[in-house]
């Protein structure tokens, strides 16, 4: 309705939901492309989760992607950002299993918490001029390598940390089997790992692994159930 002036992060989250009707006389919110922003198209409020988009292009004023703005798409496959487009929230591309390319802005900064999360065959693509971030073996770092955000397809299953990696925020992508762990790392993510998880080798020694890695963010537990189940290796070349 018009009437409607604050929609919070996370509205609008049935997987069913096809389509967003505004009321052409609300005067904060706006549609574009079948996509709900803010009025001035600064904000990318929500896609609805039954969309049929295959390909995200933001509206070239947008500068914020919200907080769960766009989990959920079952169809779509490509998500270009926009030159313009400065903050991409925290679980805003959680479970888009056909998501596979993403195309990342020099000056975006990503949300550290599981932006992501549930898009097995993910590949990243950055510019050679971008100061924000690196990609390796298809792991998307920071620029100066201190964390790693999140992993794409890994094709034999194994995400081999950089060294000098401090933070594990995201690297559970379900083709990944093995990680191998630098001593480095210093923390960990609760919602890291996945449950496909088999094997993490730590190129230090066991008594180093229990004495320098925080577990973060564990929530219900979920991480240490995962962990209970993989099989350990230390002093791993």
């Amino acid at each position: 309705p018009s009437t409607v002036s604050h929609i919070g992060n996370g509205a609008f989250n049935p997987s069913s939901l096809e389509e967003i009707i505004l009321d052409e006389n609300n005067p904060y919110f706006a549609i574009f492309d079948g996509i709900l922003y803010t009025a001035d198209f600064t904000e990318l409020v929500k896609i609805p989760a039954s969309k049929q988009i295959t390909t995200l292009r933001p509206h070239e004023n947008t500068k914020k992607i919200r907080n769960y703005s766009c989990e959920f798409q079952k169809y779509l496959q490509t998500v270009y950002f926009n030159d313009g487009l400065e903050s991409v929230g925290q679980q805003s591309f959680d479970d888009c299993p056909q998501l596979k390319d993403v195309y990342i802005n020099d000056m975006c900064n990503l949300s550290s918490w599981a932006t992501f999360r549930g898009s097995p065959n993910l590949v990243f693509h950055i510019n050679n001029t971008n100061k924000n971030y690196k990609i390796i073996d298809n792991a998307l770092y920071s620029f100066s390598l201190s964390s790693i955000y999140a992993s794409g397809k890994q094709d034999d299953g194994i995400l081999n940390i950089a060294d000098g990696t401090r933070y594990i925020y995201c690297a559970d992508n379900k083709t990944i089997d093995t990680i191998v762990i630098p001593t480095s790392v210093k923390q960990i993510n609760g919602s890291s790992v996945n449950k496909s998880l088999k094997n993490i080798y730590y190129k230090g020694s066991e008594e180093q692994y229990n004495n320098s890695i925080l577990y973060v963010n564990t929530g219900s537990g979920t991480i240490y159930q995962i962990l209970e189940k993989v099989t350990f290796s230390y002093n791993y070349q």
